[in-house]
């Protein structure tokens, strides 16, 4: 009898654009140009480090944070086509970027909802994507 391989449980799609909260992944740091300068390896945050930055204002303005996609519970979320509605939203403002180009290095890319939900064209776009704007 042939054995039958299991499919494995796809991870919990994570959000490339969650707040800043015990546990948030460090995604990047937002550069003087706006642009997001990813980090290359996974930096989980905590409540030190949330007190310390904020005490220049938000982090998001600072930073760029990843946690779990909560999905309907998110007011971005667009439930009739289960789907996050921020990369149905920014796509058609910034375009698909450079077909050619190689995609910058991301550290939940394999669990990245905008990269689940659109791919290499989500990836382009997420440099330029400010969760708070100073």
């Amino acid at each position: 009898m042939a054995s039958r391989k299991r499919k494995q449980p796809e991870s919990p799609a994570l959000c490339p654009s969650a707040r800043a909260e015990p546990g948030a992944t460090l995604l990047g740091v937002i550069g003087v140009d706006g642009k997001v300068a990813y980090l290359k390896s996974v930096l989980e945050i905590d409540q030190d480090f949330i007190d310390e930055v904020s005490a220049d204002g938000a982090p998001e303005e600072r930073f760029r944070f990843a946690g779990t996609c909560v999905e309907g519970k998110c007011m971005q979320w667009n439930d009739g086509r289960k789907r996050c509605g921020v990369v149905d939203s920014v796509i058609p403002l910034l375009g698909r970027g450079d077909e050619s180009a190689p995609l910058q290095p991301c550290v939940i890319r394999g669990a990245c909802r905008w990269y689940r939900q659109d791919g290499a064209a989500s990836c382009r776009i997420c440099p330029g994507v400010i969760t708070e704007i100073a």
